[in-house]
């Protein structure tokens, strides 16, 4: 009767890459199957992190609702706006 050896290795390596290496639209299409949008070109914004950003959106929302609408264009677009954005609804 024949017995089998098993052996596992473990085997440590570094791998040094740069990005530039990779095809733009593969990177693009990788991001954006991990749920994240892609915006070509730099963007240019006094916010410097999202976290200024959201802020100030906050501040319009406050605003938005003090207000009650009435019933103009902008306060329908900033109502579907603020509706997705912080997934709330007025009524």
């Amino acid at each position: 009767m024949g017995y089998s050896t098993r052996r596992t290795a473990v085997v440590e390596v570094d791998v040094d890459f740069d990005l530039d290496d990779f095809d733009e639209s593969d990177l693009v299409d990788y991001l954006e199957d991990k749920g994240y949008t892609v915006i070509e070109g730099k963007v240019s914004t006094k916010y410097e992190t999202f976290e200024q950003l959201d802020k100030q959106i906050w501040q319009l929302y406050l605003i938005y609702i003090s207000c009650n609408g009435a019933g103009h264009l902008m306060d329908k677009e900033l109502g579907n706006f603020f509706a997705e954005y912080y997934n709330k609804v007025s009524v």
